[in-house]
């Protein structure tokens, strides 16, 4: 049981990590603007939806780094790989309608997201284990 505990809390941190993008992906993208296109939608839309998007990417890395104890680099190459492929599947199979270019970026900018939140997390448990020394 004990060599399953770790494998369990990534797959927890990557699930919990996804929905948070969901979750501030639905309200930034399609609550907001009723969803977001390239290059249908207004640059501001997309500035603002994408950030929103990105914010959510980083919550859900700092949540993963919680989940994991600070264990979250396969964790995070991992929702970090699904996220890049989902969204060459969404572009290749016409799900969407922006360029391949488009989401690749705008994938790329939410796994950069996930490893900020981590890396701020995991900061944050450094330096208060240092103060508390």
């Amino acid at each position: 049981m004990h060599a399953i505990k770790p494998v369990l809390l990534g797959l927890a941190s990557i699930i919990l990590a996804y929905l948070i993008i969901v979750i501030f992906s639905v309200i930034f993208q399609d609550a907001l603007f009723g969803g977001l296109t390239y290059p249908e939608s207004p640059w501001h839309h997309l500035l603002i939806g994408g950030s929103g998007t990105v914010v959510g990417a980083v919550v859900g890395g700092y949540v993963m780094s919680l989940v994991t104890r600070g264990q979250y680099r396969i964790p995070a190459i991992l929702i970090g790989i699904w996220i890049l492929v989902e969204a060459v599947y969404l572009t290749t199979s016409g799900v969407s309608t922006s360029p391949l270019w488009f989401d690749v970026l705008a994938a790329s900018s939410l796994v950069v997201g996930i490893w900020f939140g981590c890396i701020i997390r995991n900061r944050q448990q450094s330096v208060r284990s240092h103060v508390g020394n």
